[in-house]
């Protein structure tokens, strides 16, 4: 890793350039106001606290799934990895769009 990075740190540049080159609403991105770094912060703590809170609501609910008939081993290494995954994976595509 530490070669990769750097030996071909320059391999995007040319993208970037021609990115940048297109980008039409540049001005505009410039005058946006933009986030203070403690405004930042705290985005970034309220955010953790919602995300902690739903996996503890969340792993509290897995008893009363599998007492309904759901295998434990289902449960723990298929259904639960899966739809983590599937939420992370919409996630990226619509920050892509």
């Amino acid at each position: 890793m530490w070669f990769n990075l750097q030996s071909h740190h320059t391999i995007f540049d040319e993208v970037l350039e021609r990115d940048e080159a297109k980008d039409e609403d540049r001005e505009d991105e410039i005058k946006r106001a933009k986030l203070t770094f403690m405004e930042c912060i705290l985005a970034i703590a309220i955010s953790l606290t919602c995300v902690c809170m739903s996996a503890v609501f969340l792993v509290q609910e897995i008893p009363y799934i599998v007492e309904r008939g759901v295998p434990d081993n289902f449960m723990g290494l298929i259904l639960v990895p899966l739809v983590e995954k599937a939420a992370e994976h919409l996630t990226a595509i619509d920050e892509a769009w």
